[in-house]
């Protein structure tokens, strides 16, 4: 590869070419800012609000357990408590089954391991 030494003129590109691409990488960064800003306000926005089916899928797992403590041997409380928490999350958009509903007020968080 040959560089030209001729002033005004940087590996076959003239110094005008660069002032435009300095100007439209300017202006493309001032776009990125923008929407930068947009999307942290958004973001900030969502952080705000609370999101109805966290809530209540929360709700729904904390009372499973409680439900699972004090079971008794025919589980039907457990179950009746699967059945009643599904079918309010399909009222909030849920569209699993309700044995992929009952997985999910079983998931546990990992504990991370002892050592």
């Amino acid at each position: 590869m040959t560089f030209s030494c001729v002033p005004g003129n940087v590996g076959g590109v003239k110094l005008s070419d660069l002032d435009s691409i300095a100007k439209d990488l300017s202006a493309q960064l001032g776009a990125v800012h923008k929407c930068v800003e947009i999307l942290q306000a958004k973001v900030n926005e969502a952080r705000t609000q609370t999101d109805a089916f966290a809530v209540f899928l929360y709700e729904a797992r904390r009372s499973y357990r409680r439900e699972c403590a004090c079971a008794k041997k025919s589980g039907n409380n457990i179950e009746r408590e699967v059945t009643s928490s599904y079918f309010k999350a399909r009222k909030f958009g849920y569209r699993g089954s309700s044995r992929d509903w009952e997985a999910l007020l079983q998931l546990r968080a990992e504990e991370p391991p002892r050592g």
